[in-house]
């Protein structure tokens, strides 16, 4: 069964960045390296709930030390070209929310390279014209999975058939 691994980045300005690969090994260095670019906060799990890393097999390796949803020291305007670097797919995520939104924080959404852009309520016309816009259910619990997905059709679950899927979606 194919499968995305990947983690969704808060970058310095507290912007949310989806970063998706294809292959396990490249996703994990992936996220050693952006793991390094935390501050040193020590989790406390009695306030912020544990945080395990677990295995295929669903057993618990280990729990993160550093608190895990705090942003890193790294810009979005760094970010996006480092996760394509990695062979990420890399999506804004819910650009037009009010929190951790690339429009709310950053006041507008910078002309990068980014394979789609993920988006919660109504699309600009302008952003749809310029990036693919891909609808997720960005959930925190298992009852609001899938409450907004994304369909499309492709011959491969890789990151360059999305990436080719994603294009189509372009509004012309």
């Amino acid at each position: 069964m194919a499968c995305l691994y990947g983690l969704e980045v808060s970058t310095s300005e507290e912007v949310h960045v989806l970063c998706l690969l294809d292959d396990l090994e490249r996703a994990l260095e992936f996220g050693r390296m952006i793991y390094t670019h935390l501050p040193s906060v020590p989790n406390d799990p009695n306030r912020f709930g544990e945080q395990p890393v677990v295995n295929v097999n669903e057993e618990v390796e280990y729990f993160a030390d550093k608190l895990l949803n705090i942003g890193t020291d790294i810009s979005f305007f760094d970010l996006v070209p480092m996760a394509l670097k990695a062979g990420a797919l890399c999506i804004p995520s819910h650009i037009d929310r009010p929190m951790c939104g690339a429009i709310s924080h950053l006041g507008f959404l910078p002309d990068l390279p980014y394979d789609a852009v993920e988006v919660v309520g109504e699309v600009d016309p302008a952003i749809a014209r310029r990036w693919p816009v891909v609808r997720f259910s960005d959930a925190h619990h298992p009852d609001q999975l899938a409450r907004r997905f994304t369909e499309v059709e492709t011959d491969a679950f890789t990151v360059p058939a999305l990436r080719e899927a994603f294009q189509r979606l372009l509004v012309k």
